[in-house]
């Protein structure tokens, strides 16, 4: 990010049929440590949906989980606003 601040994802992508196709992206951004306990609770779920076609994007909110920074003070701040626009725009770009 610009301010330096590393955010941590995980990406399940499909396995495409054919060069040209296409997935729509599933996108979770929470507080929640997207790699702790819950992780096996998820998975199958993740599984469930990148086999129909859809890449599933999870990430950690500044200063939880693996990514980096320093907490935010309360949620939904502009600063966080900003850091999720910005994964969104990533996630734009990114070649599906």
């Amino acid at each position: 990010m610009s301010n330096g601040v590393r955010l941590s994802a995980s990406l399940s992508i499909p396995i495409p049929k054919h060069n040209y196709e296409k997935f729509s992206i599933l996108f979770e951004y929470k507080p929640y440590r997207k790699d702790d306990n819950l992780f096996n609770f998820d998975q199958p779920n993740i599984f469930y949906l990148t086999r129909r076609g859809f890449i599933v994007t999870k990430v950690d909110i500044r200063d939880t989980g693996s990514s980096k920074g320093f907490l935010i003070e309360r949620e939904y701040t502009i600063e966080e606003l900003n850091h999720c626009e910005h994964v969104i725009q990533q996630l734009a770009k990114y070649p599906r």
